[in-house]
This record gives structure tokens, C-alpha cells and sequence, in this order.
């Protein structure tokens, strides 16, 4: 928009695709559809991404969408007989799959598919910039740090989505975003995965929020005051509280 900085990011030394150290690449061209994940021996565990250098269908650290496809397929012992998508939104897929565990016995597993997310921990020397809003699910306000996914299930790049979810949610523009850690939301039954980045060199400016996020408000916390936040429940989002974990161990090693 007009009148607005432009965000400039600071790519490590050494490796154009290498941000603080982790890969980051690009949607392949011409992949498939947002859609569910089934398993693969590239991409490891239902959802689970490995990086493959010799496969032209997976990109380092990106997800590999694609429909389902007749016939078992066998994933760390575990195979697949079956499976049936339950019900899908543009958030999300349920599905339901028949399974084979190494024993002989079979099994239904349910998954829920959702596209990665970026989280991202603003910060200014010893301030933290969180933002509070309605969690339906909860029926409960929460303070958290910003993060969010693409629309209708797209697989966008981790950086872009990063920079887009802070400007839209708080209005801040990083000079510097560094991915410093990777979170799986619900192993157990979902595949969706979170790239944390923190972001530094930040500029000002006013949020473009979407209309579900209208209720949406935002401030300056110092590291002592979201600690105590942590400690009195006010801050109970898991990917938060393990962001701000993957930040204090980062900071330790410098």
C-alpha cells in the first residue's frame, strides 16, 4: 500500500534460499492442488515433510499435496487400506483412514489436514508485540503471538506468509525475519506443521486485518510481564508458549 515501507529481508551469508540458518524454498511449479496429504516415502509420515533432493514431486521442506490414489501404501510399518475424506471447508479436511499396524490388526485413524502456518515473535530489544482475540472454540480471548495460514488451504512460501501475517495482523513491517524453529500442532491427529520466525527491525503501520479478525487487538509486552502472562494462564496458547521457549534457547546459544 501506499505511504507504507517497503519489508526487506536479511538472507543469511552464504546461500540465497537460507534464512537464520534453515532452508526455505518455493512452491514447486505446477503442483497439485491444495488437497490431503497421504503418505510418502519422500515426505515421510502422514504429514511429515523430509527434504528430498532427487525427487522432482517435493521440494525441501515443503509439503506435497495430492489427492488419494486406489491401493495400500505403507508408511513406517504402518499401511494404509483405505481412505475417505469425512468433511472439508476452506480451512481444512477431515478424513478417515482404515489402517494396518505391524501386528496384523487393523485400525481407523482420524486426521485432520491443515496447511502450514507461520507464527511470528516481533520483537524490540526486551518488548514482545502480541495480539488478543476471540478463540471460538475456547468461547475465551486469548493473547498470543501473531500467526496464521493461507486462504482456501494454499501452500504458500514460509517467509512470504510470514511477513504477510504480521503486516496483517499488527501492522509491522520487519527489516529481518530469522526462522528459528519448526512446531507440529497436534501430531496425534493432525498434519499440520508451524514455521517460527522472529522478527526484528520493525517499522510501524496500520493492520490489514481480515473481517473474522475485527475483534482483534494488539501490544507491547516486556519478557517479564509474558512470562508472568505464561505463569497466571493468560497466555495458554501452546504455539505461543513454545515460540517463546524456542526464542529464550536461541538466545542462550548467542
Amino acid at each position: 500500500m501506499s505511504g507504507k515501507p517497503a519489508d526487506v529481508v536479511h538472507l543469511a551469508a552464504g546461500d540465497d534460499k537460507t534464512h537464520g540458518g534453515q532452508p526455505i524454498a518455493s512452491a514447486p511449479t505446477g503442483s497439485a492442488p491444495p488437497g490431503r496429504l497421504l503418505p510418502n516415502s519422500t515426505t515421510g509420515r502422514f504429514g511429515a515433510r523430509k527434504t528430498c533432493l532427487s525427487c522432482s514431486s517435493v521440494t525441501a521442506g515443503r509439503r506435497l499435496w495430492r489427492r488419494a490414489e486406489p491401493g495400500p501404501t505403507s508408511v513406517a510399518g504402518v499401511e494404509q487400506l483405505s481412505t475417505r475424506e469425512v468433511y472439508a471447508n476452506p480451512w481444512m479436511v477431515v478424513r478417515e483412514d482404515r489402517i494396518r499396524h505391524q501386528d496384523g490388526s487393523d485400525g481407523i485413524y482420524g486426521v485432520i489436514d491443515k496447511p502450514d502456518y507461520a507464527l511470528i515473535v516481533p520483537a524490540d530489544g526486551d518488548r514482545l508485540h502480541l495480539v488478543e482475540q476471540f478463540r471460538y472454540p475456547l468461547g475465551l480471548r486469548r493473547w498470543e503471538f501473531p500467526q496464521g495460514t493461507a486462504p482456501d488451504r494454499a501452500d504458500t512460501d514460509p517467509l512470504e506468509l510470514a511477513r504477510r501475517e504480521l503486516r496483517e495482523e499488527t501492522g509491522l513491517r520487519a527489516g529481518q525475519l530469522t526462522q528459528i524453529g519448526v512446531l507440529d500442532v497436534a501430531p496425534g491427529m493432525s498434519s499440520q506443521r508451524g514455521r517460527v520466525f522472529l522478527a526484528t527491525e520493525l517499522t510501524e503501520g496500520e493492520p490489514e486485518r481480515e473481517h473474522s479478525e475485527q475483534d482483534m487487538r494488539t501490544a507491547w509486552f516486556s519478557r517479564d510481564q509474558v512470562i508472568k502472562m505464561i505463569e497466571h494462564g493468560e497466555i495458554t496458547d501452546a504455539q505461543s508458549i513454545a515460540a517463546f521457549g524456542l526464542l529464550l534457547l536461541r538466545e542462550q546459544r548467542m
